[in-house]
């Protein structure tokens, strides 16, 4: 399951009342001190805030999750007929498991109040960022079985046209990252 954090969301706050404190000194006039509903409607504004994080679904390596279980499976149902069965299906069963995380940490999607981003390699890093006022097109694709559950591409361009400047291949919840900019977007044109 990709891990998906939303820190903040505008709506839930406006709807969330705080209940008030007994005031230890009753002399003193009481200051609410909830925010105004109009504050709660404003996007963040620090750029160091992570909107969201995350990287590929497992679900988009298919062949080596198979991999991965067959070769398990068939390692620990044969260990009683070899030991380098067993052996082998677990170094298989590694070597798969090594591969998806050494996938899925080379790529890094971040979206913050201002910008969104990918972040891809492991040692030598390079990104590749758009800001999110310039965001004029947002698509999503879906496809096959993953696509019903969930998992898809975001593509961001700034242009309106069909170049895309940053695209978020195979992640979970694909339809709740459009949705995440949108509401960024549209806090900021109120």
């Amino acid at each position: 399951c990709e891990r998906v954090r939303e820190v903040l969301d505008w709506e839930d706050d406006v709807e969330k009342e705080t209940v008030p404190k007994p005031d230890p000194n009753p002399d003193m006039p009481v200051q609410d001190s909830r925010p105004a509903e109009k504050e709660l409607n404003q996007p963040p504004t620090d750029p160091a805030l992570i909107l969201y994080a995350g990287h590929q679904s497992l679900i988009s390596f298919p062949k080596t999750l198979f991999l991965l279980l067959l070769s398990l499976g068939l390692g620990i149902w044969f260990r009683e007929t070899s030991g380098w069965i067993l052996f082998l299906g677990l170094l298989i069963a590694l070597l798969c498991a090594s591969y998806i995380i050494l996938e899925r940490s080379s790529r890094l999607y971040v979206i913050t109040p201002k910008r969104v981003e990918i972040v891809k390699g492991l040692f030598a890093k390079s990104s590749n960022e758009v800001q999110i006022k310039d965001i004029r097109t947002i698509n999503v694709v879906r496809k096959g079985f993953a696509g019903m559950i969930g998992v898809g591409r975001v593509e961001f361009a700034s242009s309106g046209g069909k170049d895309v400047e940053v695209a978020f291949d195979d992640v979970w919840a694909a339809q709740k990252v459009k949705g995440l900019v949108r509401r960024i977007q549209d806090a900021r044109s109120e």
